[in-house]
C-alpha cells in the first residue's frame, strides 16, 4: 500500500489537510511541499502550518511562501490574483497594479472579464456580495481542485482533503491514472469527492458548480484570407509583450530552455528584444535531448547569447548520488501530485540544477499553432464533417485504444463537448487539448516543480482564441510557426530541427513552392 493512502495517525485532528498528515507520517517538512500551493477555505478553518493567510470576505486564502499573491478591494468585496499574470496592457499584476486597476471607473464584472484575458500562470478569486468565483488561466496551468463536501478549493487533491483519500470509483481509469500509465480527465481526480476545475470555467462558490465563461459563440472564428496575416502578427506581438513583461519583472532571473524543436525556437524568436534579461539553457535527459543540446548551441550562437548546458549524464556536478535524497524527492513529488508514480532521478537532477527563485518559460500553448491533436481529426475540418466522439477520445490518449468504446467515457466526452458554444465546436480538438489534456496533467504536475516558478507565455485566451481560429490544415503544415520565426528571427530559419520528419516536411513545402505567409 502506498503511503498516499496510509492509515490516519492519531494526531490527524491537529492537521489542516491530508497533505500535512502525509508529511508528518513521512517526517517531511510541509513548507517545501506547500510552497507554491494555495487553499481557499471558510473563515475559522484550521490553517496549514506552512502557509500565509489573506482574508477574502467570509473566506481565508492560504498560500505558500513562493506563490505570488496580489489582493485589492473589488466592488463591495475583494479580489486576489495568485501566480504570475500579465494583463492585456502588458503589465505584470502586482498588488500595486491590481489596486490601480480596481480603482478605475469600470464595473466589477467588466474588469473581471478583462483580467481573464491576462497571460501567464495564475488563478483569480473574486469575492463580493453578489458573486463568489474562482477562475483559472486558459490552460489551467495553475491548477485547482475542489471538494464541495468540505467547502474547500485548492491547488492539489491532498491539500484540499480533510480526510484520507477515498478511491474514485466513478472514473473507469482511476487505478491506472493514479499509478502512471493512464490519465485523469473530465474533472476527475484520484478521490471520489474532489473534482478538478477545468480552465475556461469559473467555480461558483455559492452553487459549487463550474460554469463555462469562454469561449463565447463567436470567439473562435476563422479569419478571412485577407485578415490572416494580421491575426498572426497580433499573436506574435502579444507573445513578445508577455515575454518582455516577465523578463522586466525579474531581470536576470528569467530562464528559457532551448531545444531542437519548433516551440522553443519560436519562443527564442519572440524573446530576442529582451535577451539581455533572459538566461538560455539546454539540458540532457536522453539521446534525443542530446541532439537538442547540439542544436541549442547553434541557436544561442546565432542570437549572440550565452547558453548554460546541463548534462547530468556526462557531468557529475549535476548528479544526485544520495539514495536518501532521491527517496525524499520522490516522496515530495507523490505528496504534491497525489499520484503513485515518480520521475526518474535525472529529472530531479535537471530541475534542481538551477538556483531557486527564478521564472522558467515553457513552450506549452504554442502547440496550438501546430494543431497537435488534429492528426486524426483533419478530415472533419477539410470535409466539413460532424465531430466524431471516438476520434476525440482517441486523441486524448487516456489509455489504450479500447477506451474509445467505453460508454462512461463516451458520455463524459459528449457532456463536455455539449458545453462548447457556436463556432468553438469546430475547434473541439484544440479546446480539448487545453481543458482536458494539459489541465489534468500539466496543471497538477507543475506544483511539484518547487525549485522555480514555471510559466507558459502563450497561455492567454486571446492567443489561444486567435491561434485555434487559424486553419487547422495550415497549422498542421507548420505555416504559421515558420512564418513567425522567419519574421522575428530570420537568422534561425536555416537551421535544421532535431526531428527528421520536421526537416523533411519543411523541405517538401519549400520545394513545392507552397507559400508560407509573409509577415514582414
Amino acid at each position: 500500500m502506498s503511503f498516499l493512502s496510509s492509515p490516519v495517525a492519531p494526531a490527524w485532528e491537529t492537521r489542516a489537510s491530508w497533505a500535512e498528515q502525509l508529511c508528518a507520517d513521512q517526517q517531511i517538512d510541509s513548507a517545501p511541499v506547500l510552497s507554491q500551493q494555495f487553499l481557499l477555505a471558510p473563515s475559522g478553518t484550521a490553517a496549514p502550518a506552512a502557509m500565509r493567510g489573506v482574508a477574502l470576505g467570509s473566506w481565508i486564502l492560504y498560500h505558500g511562501a513562493n506563490l505570488p499573491v496580489a489582493s485589492a478591494p473589488f466592488g463591495d468585496g475583494r479580489i486576489a490574483i495568485l501566480g504570475l499574470a500579465v494583463d492585456p496592457d502588458g503589465a505584470v499584476i502586482t498588488t500595486a497594479r491590481l489596486e490601480a486597476l480596481t480603482a478605475r471607473d469600470m464595473p466589477p464584472l467588466e474588469l473581471l472579464d478583462w483580467l481573464n484575458d491576462s497571460a501567464g500562470r495564475y488563478a483569480i478569486i473574486a469575492i463580493t456580495g453578489t458573486y463568489q468565483r474562482v477562475y483559472l488561466d486558459s490552460l489551467g496551468s495553475l491548477g485547482a481542485v475542489y471538494d464541495r463536501d468540505a467547502g474547500r478549493v485548492g491547488a492539489t487533491t491532498n491539500l484540499v482533503l480533510t480526510r484520507a483519500p477515498q478511491p474514485n470509483t466513478d472514473y473507469p481509469l482511476t487505478s491506472g491514472a493514479a499509478t502512471g500509465p493512464d490519465r485523469f480527465a473530465f474533472g476527475h481526480t484520484p478521490d471520489i469527492a474532489v473534482k478538478r476545475l477545468l480552465p475556461n470555467h469559473f467555480l461558483d462558490l455559492r452553487l459549487w458548480a463550474p460554469v463555462r465563461h469562454w469561449p463565447g459563440p463567436d470567439d473562435v472564428t476563422e479569419p478571412s484570407p485577407e485578415a490572416e496575416a494580421d491575426v498572426v502578427r497580433g499573436i506574435t506581438r502579444r507573445l513578445e509583450q508577455v515575454i518582455a513583461s516577465l523578463a522586466n519583472h525579474l531581470p536576470g532571473n528569467v530562464h528559457l530552455p532551448l531545444s531542437g524543436g519548433l516551440d522553443s525556437r519560436l519562443l527564442l524568436s519572440c524573446a530576442k528584444p529582451v535577451l539581455d534579461k533572459i538566461k538560455l539553457f539546454s539540458h540532457v535527459e536522453n539521446s534525443m535531448s542530446r541532439k537538442d543540446l547540439r542544436l541549442a548551441r547553434h541557436l544561442a550562437k546565432r542570437v549572440g547569447a550565452p547558453l548554460r548546458e546541463i548534462d547530468p549524464i556526462r557531468h557529475d556536478a549535476f548528479k544526485i548520488t544520495s539514495e536518501s535524497r532521491l527517496d525524499h524527492l520522490g516522496k515530495l513529488h507523490r505528496i504534491i501530485t497525489g499520484l503513485d508514480d515518480a520521475p526518474q532521478p535525472i529529472r530531479h537532477e535537471v530541475l534542481l540544477a538551477h538556483p531557486p527563485g527564478g521564472i522558467f518559460l515553457r513552450g506549452n500553448g504554442i502547440d496550438f499553432l501546430k494543431a497537435v491533436l488534429w492528426r486524426r481529426g483533419a478530415r472533419e475540418y477539410e470535409q466539413s464533417l460532424p465531430h466524431d466522439t471516438r476520434t476525440g477520445i482517441r486523441m486524448m490518449m487516456l489509455s489504450d485504444k479500447s477506451i474509445v468504446d467505453n460508454p462512461a467515457i463516451q458520455q463524459m466526452y459528449e457532456d463536455w463537448y455539449a458545453t462548447l458554444p457556436g463556432s468553438a465546436r469546430e475547434r473541439a480538438y484544440d479546446l480539448m487539448f487545453a481543458e482536458q489534456f494539459l489541465s489534468h496533467g500539466f496543471g497538477n504536475l507543475l506544483y511539484s516543480f518547487i525549485n522555480n516558478f514555471y510559466v507558459c507565455p502563450f497561455n492567454d485566451r486571446r492567443l489561444l482564441g486567435a491561434a485555434t481560429a487559424l486553419s487547422p490544415s495550415k497549422r498542421r503544415q507548420l505555416h504559421y510557426n515558420l512564418a513567425i520565426t522567419e519574421w522575428r528571427a530570420p537568422e534561425l530559419s536555416s537551421l535544421h530541427f532535431a526531428r527528421r520528419a520536421v526537416n523533411a516536411h519543411i523541405k517538401t513545402i519549400r520545394a513545392s513552392g507552397t507559400d508560407i505567409i509573409s509577415l514582414a
